[in-house]
């Protein structure tokens, strides 16, 4: 996919609101409502509100691959 992406020079903005892929979403006991998502373009911000079909929310935290804490995720970003 990265070679891929490279051979095509593929570019995203990544300012403004983010357009994201929800790829699963679930209800975790501790932590409450969970999704991930991969941004498609734009910038993904801790305290932003979604809407995800007809259901909305607010991000209460963002967390990488490795279960970090970050408090936005931009496009490309595991």
């Amino acid at each position: 996919l990265l070679l891929q992406a490279e051979m095509m020079d593929l570019k995203s903005r990544v300012d403004g609101p983010a357009q994201a892929y929800v790829v699963e979403a679930r209800v975790d006991r501790g932590r409450g409502p969970l999704a991930t998502a991969i941004v498609k373009a734009g910038t993904l911000v801790c305290g932003q509100h979604v809407v995800v079909g007809a259901e909305w929310g607010k991000i209460r935290a963002i967390r990488d691959m490795l279960g970090k804490s970050t408090d936005r995720a931009r496009p490309a970003m595991p």
